[in-house]
């Protein structure tokens, strides 16, 4: 039933949607084309697009659970939003990713982890990537497809809370302003549903609420060195290939456990459920006005643990990498013409959490060790088919893809195309 439930989100009509963003604010040098431009039931994400999410045991995390059920598909979800967390803002980081050109997001790199000594002992450290966030919930779609269209290309991760972390939280949710995950971080406002967007010239700008000269807690973090930060999965969600590529034309691949491994980064994330945080107390913020209120309309379906197709060992649990080589293993994409490791770290080491999906490379689908034939299924022979795990509800997925069908991991993987 849970497995029958989780695939409701997956394969929900593409022509069933809400309407979001609810309001324009789209500020004058923001990038791409005019929002008001936009063609009905056409997302600037159609094209030019390889983007897929990163889906947790083959489920939305928490702030992306109405999201994902309101949605036409996770990939609109995760792109667009509404994102819930309780109106408590959000922090968004583009990593490089080796396995996808950063095209511009280099030269605009601004941040360093909290768990390196260079993060900690320079607030103005920026080798990193790139972060970005907000106190207001409903500023992230106009983040994401601002920097989509700016070209900052890679790996995004973002979680909620601000100031403060996402309400009921219990500990789970560390903030920005907690000072334990990023040493600086550029802030976007909220217009208000009143203000009119001719009237802004850039809402990542000229607001005076940038995480700027705070820098990493010391007495918090110089512990952290070298180990993961303390994040949890429960309230952060990732995107791969980030960003807007021309004359790219992908399908919009939904992944139902995650084709390649977390983002490289000299700064290890962990996926602990309750790390033992003590967020700081919110400073004063001169903030505009609320926005509308999000749907709170139960999302459908309930996560589920087990995974959909064949199984695998369980995940890797808490990165174990040594001090600077974060534990985020660059691997290989989404295409067919990628190697068969999708999502796999080195067969050795085994990158990601369990919650990120990426376990060892022993567990990837389309790895050396789990397909039959081994190494005939390295050298693509085809003297030996695999059994069929297609299931009916994976088929139909499957089908929805048409002529991408064996771009996507799991299609493949399963037989499932035609």
């Amino acid at each position: 039933m849970k497995t029958f439930l989780c695939f409701s989100i997956l394969l929900r009509a593409t022509t069933a949607d809400i309407t979001w963003p609810e309001y324009n604010q789209q500020c004058r040098d923001d990038a791409g084309p005019p929002f008001l431009d936009d063609e009905p039931g056409v997302k600037y994400h159609d094209t030019n697009s390889a983007a897929y999410p990163i889906l947790q045991n083959n489920a939305c995390p928490k702030p992306l659970e109405y999201a994902c059920s309101a949605r036409p598909d996770p990939k609109t979800a995760y792109l667009e939003g509404p994102i819930d967390c309780g109106d408590k803002g959000w922090y968004c980081r583009i990593m490089p990713d080796e396995s996808w050109p950063p095209v511009n997001l280099i030269p605009d790199v601004n941040f360093g982890h909290c768990n390196t000594t260079a993060g900690i002992e320079d607030a103005g450290f920026d080798q990193d990537g790139h972060c970005h966030g907000s106190s207001k919930d409903n500023t992230y779609y106009w983040w994401i497809r601002d920097h989509w269209h700016r070209g900052y290309n890679g790996r995004v991760r973002c979680c909620c809370g601000w100031f403060v972390p996402a309400p009921g939280s219990n500990g789970a949710n560390t903030a920005l302003y907690d000072r334990r995950i990023a040493n600086r971080c550029d802030y976007r406002r909220q217009l208000s549903v009143t203000e009119d967007p001719e009237q802004c010239r850039d809402a990542n700008e000229d607001h005076g609420m940038g995480f700027d000269d705070i820098g990493c807690d010391p007495q918090k973090t110089t512990d952290q060195i070298g180990s993961p930060i303390p994040e949890s999965d429960d309230y952060c969600w990732e995107i791969a290939q980030f960003g807007f590529s021309e004359n790219l034309d992908a399908p919009s691949s939904v992944t139902l456990s995650p084709a390649a491994p977390p983002f490289a980064s000299s700064a290890p994330i962990s996926n602990t459920a309750t790390p033992n945080v003590q967020p700081s107390s919110a400073p004063a913020s001169n903030d505009v006005p609320a926005p509308i209120s999000v749907p709170t309309e139960a999302p459908v379906g309930t996560p589920t643990s087990e995974p959909i197709g064949t199984p695998t060992s369980e995940p890797v649990g808490t990165p174990t990498s040594e001090p600077g080589n974060g534990y985020y293993e660059p691997g290989n994409g989404y295409y067919e013409s990628d190697s068969g490791d999708e999502g796999s770290g080195s067969g050795d080491e085994g990158s990601g959490s369990g919650d990120e999906g990426s376990g060892s490379g022993d567990e990837a689908p389309g790895s050396a060790d789990e397909a039959p034939g081994s190494e005939d299924a390295e050298t693509g022979s085809e003297d030996e088919e695999p059994p069929s795990l297609c299931f009916p509800l994976l088929y139909k997925f499957c089908a929805s893809l048409g002529k991408h069908c064996n771009k996507n991991p799991t299609c493949r993987r399963d037989n499932c195309c035609e």
